[in-house]
């Protein structure tokens, strides 16, 4: 099978409750400073083996090479649906700086301002200045599987997964549209006079503010946008401890965002984990 490389440097009724989205639910692993160097991840089967949108029998494996302040991820799986549309996402540890839970779910605070935004506990795998299209093409952490149901792929990131405070955090909720669509047993959705689905479409990175800096002109902004280099905002980052690879339903990326996850959502839901990996438990 001929290897895909995903590697981007370019700039630019059912209510789904967004702070409840998962992928996956992985062993929680400490991340190590000064970890780096090349080791291999096994990834297991996850998300719903039976139903309307079942799968079991899947498989895979990530050499993940951290060098230079970055990292190559190189997948090779098995046992997927055959030509189907799939993302790679970045699992947060949540229980580390810069998140904490707040009565309105996952919040992630901002370094220079102390302020707090609503976010996921997720990231697409991919590079933070990589550009996305919100699902009007490939997004820059998805793959299709071959007719076999086979991926051999790599992604190459601008940041090292194995070190702290590395991967951008995305924001919550991000950009959504209400739908006349319910969960219904029989079916994984059906229409639905009156009734509401919030259909999931984009975010984008959390940002750091500078407040000292007086707007230029007077009163344009309370503040502005740090920058870590020409063109590029200084994010907000947290520790990863895991990956998870998602299907999806409808054939479509989402952007900084899966969707709505059909597990967690009754019968509606246009994706569901795959495979998923603690980094904790990768191997030289």
């Amino acid at each position: 099978m001929k290897e895909r490389t995903l590697s981007h440097s370019l700039v630019p009724g059912c209510v789904v409750v967004l702070a409840s989205l998962s992928l996956g639910s992985p062993a929680s692993g400490q991340m190590i400073e000064g970890q780096s160097g090349k080791k291999t991840l096994a990834l297991a089967a996850t998300g719903p083996a039976s139903g309307p949108f079942g799968r079991s029998g899947q498989a895979g494996t990530v050499v993940i090479k951290a060098k230079s302040g970055g990292t190559t991820l190189r997948f090779s799986l098995s046992g997927l649906a055959p030509n189907a549309t799939h993302t790679v996402w970045l699992i947060f540890d949540t229980n580390q700086p810069p998140f904490s839970q707040t009565g309105g779910g996952l919040v992630a605070a901002d370094p220079a301002t102390g302020t707090t935004a609503p976010v996921f506990g997720f990231s697409p795998a991919a590079a933070d200045d990589a550009p996305f299209t919100a699902g009007i093409g490939l997004d820059p952490n998805g793959f299709v599987s071959d007719a076999s149901g086979n991926a051999e792929f790599k992604i190459d990131l601008n940041f090292d997964i194995m070190q702290p405070a590395s991967g951008p955090v995305v924001l919550r909720p991000g950009t959504t549209q209400m739908l006349a669509v319910a969960s219904d047993t029989a079916s994984p959705c059906m229409a639905a006079t009156g009734a509401a689905f919030q259909a999931v479409i984009d975010s984008n990175f959390v940002r750091v503010f500078d407040t000292s800096k007086l707007p230029n002109p007077p009163g344009a902004s309370p503040s502005f946008q740090m920058a870590e280099a020409p063109l590029k905002a200084r994010l907000v980052r947290g520790s990863i401890k895991a990956l998870t690879i998602a299907e999806h339903f409808d054939g479509l990326t989402h952007g900084h965002l899966p969707g709505a996850n059909f597990p967690s959502t009754g019968s509606c839901g246009d994706w569901a984990a795959r495979l998923t990996g603690a980094l904790a438990n990768a191997t030289p």
